[in-house]
């Protein structure tokens, strides 16, 4: 079993299709946040699974992942107990200790 995912001739396909769409070779290195040679290597023996996946999003124009701005973390008990309950459990557990 090899640990490349992406085969070196289906990395030269999704290359090929990219220069169709305007980036270059040379560009891919800038978005993969990789040396200068990386992406030749890669055409050469083939990619990780994490760079298929990388070039898979950048194919499909998938933006990278952003956390909304309006969400808030909660406290898990919140959704179950009380206010007061809430309270009165933290310092049951605190004083357990």
């Amino acid at each position: 079993m090899t640990d490349r995912f992406l085969s070196a001739a289906d990395f030269r396909a999704a290359i090929a299709l990219l220069h169709e769409r305007g980036i270059s070779a040379n560009e891919l290195h800038r978005i993969f946040e990789c040396g200068n040679n990386q992406p030749r290597r890669w055409a050469r023996i083939g990619a990780p699974r994490y760079v298929a996946l990388a070039l898979a999003a950048v194919i499909e124009d998938i933006p990278p992942w952003r956390r909304p701005g309006n969400v808030q973390a909660k406290n898990r008990l919140s959704r179950f107990y009380s206010r007061k309950r809430r309270l009165s459990l933290t310092s049951a557990i605190a004083n357990r200790n």
